[in-house]
């Protein structure tokens, strides 16, 4: 399950950003169309938020004992996927309001569908972060510092390492001759 997180996390960032320039392009255009498209992604995009949340436990379990993943970098991410992932559940939720309004033969409300499109430019901030943020856990290569001692990474609060102890190696084990 934890693999799934790893596929699945992409989605709402990229469907956020996809979301964002169809609604542009509608607005553009002036195509209702379009716009419930718009309206219809952005729910996707709030929908796979949600199941990228709910894979992150089963992901954690598979990295928080390897050397270098420190448990402050796993709790700092989960902490901006849960703000990123409220936001874009609330994009998602006044888009589903919209496209049922639509539903009972109500006229588009182009106050609602500017709001939501505020609103989802303003998410790109949180989503960014908390992408980010997940990438420095997998991929130390981006790490804009070292883990060595008494270095922090910015953005991450100190914390406890989730693996092995640091040695001297990093938490890698000794060679063999030494």
């Amino acid at each position: 399950m934890g693999h799934i997180h790893l596929v699945i996390n992409h989605a709402p960032v990229m469907g956020l950003f996809f979301s964002i320039a169809l609604a542009g392009y509608a607005f553009y255009v002036k195509d209702n169309h379009v716009k419930r498209a718009a309206l219809w992604a952005y729910v996707f995009v709030g929908i796979s938020a949600i199941f990228a949340y709910l894979t992150g436990e089963p992901a954690e379990e598979m990295v928080e004992h390897k050397p270098g993943v420190l448990k402050a970098m796993i709790e700092t991410h989960e902490t901006a996927a849960m703000a990123a992932g409220a936001l874009l559940c609330i994009i998602a939720a006044l888009s589903a309001f919209e496209l049922w309004n639509q539903k009972k033969g109500k006229p588009l409300n182009p106050k609602l569908m500017m709001g939501i499109v505020i609103l989802s430019v303003i998410a790109t901030l949180p989503i960014a972060r908390t992408a980010y943020l997940g990438g420095l856990i997998g991929h130390a290569e981006i790490r804009p510092f070292s883990q060595g001692a008494g270095q922090e990474i910015p953005g991450i609060e100190a914390g406890e390492e989730s693996g092995e102890e640091q040695g001297e190696n990093g938490g890698m084990p000794e060679p063999a001759n030494h």
